[in-house]
């Protein structure tokens, strides 16, 4: 049985990704750390809609933007790692790939860039956002737990 795992907006017949168990545990069989069955399935799908990212080529939205880097894709890899809910990955015209997470009344939305990113906290009605920043692996992390009531 086939499971509808995410509508893929960036594609040009707005089509619809399906996967089956089977192809989801053989996605990304790879992991160094022991996670909950929830969150390493969270991580196949990231990690599945990101080789999708991979692929595609310069102009890939019609608009002519350029291909995603590498860097970025690892950078954006990193981050699933400590994911539990994903409510929405893209890749992004500017080069970037954007991730939206929510958790009750808290929303983080993430662009990751090659060597910087940009992201927005949401908590009720108080919003912070924050353009440019130098990518660092600690920033996100608390961004992570920030997200998931663990600071």
């Amino acid at each position: 049985m086939q499971q509808v795992i995410s509508k893929i907006n960036f594609l040009p017949s707005d089509a619809i990704i399906t996967v089956n168990s089977t192809m989801v545990s053989n996605i990304f069989k790879k992991t160094t750390e022991t996670t909950s069955s929830s969150m390493f399935y969270n991580f196949n799908i990231v990690e599945f809609k990101l080789r999708k990212i991979r692929n595609l080529n310069d102009n890939w939205d019609g608009y002519g933007s350029q291909r995603i880097t590498e860097n970025t894709i690892k950078k954006s890899q990193f981050f699933a790692k400590y994911l539990r809910n994903l409510d929405f990955i893209n890749p992004t015209p500017n080069s970037g790939i954007m991730f939206e997470y929510k958790n009750g009344k808290k929303e983080l939305i993430l662009e990751i860039y090659d060597s910087m990113f940009d992201f927005a906290k949401v908590d009720g009605d108080n919003v912070e956002e924050f353009y440019g920043l130098i990518f660092n692996e600690t920033e996100i992390i608390n961004l992570i737990k920030w997200l998931n009531d663990d600071i």
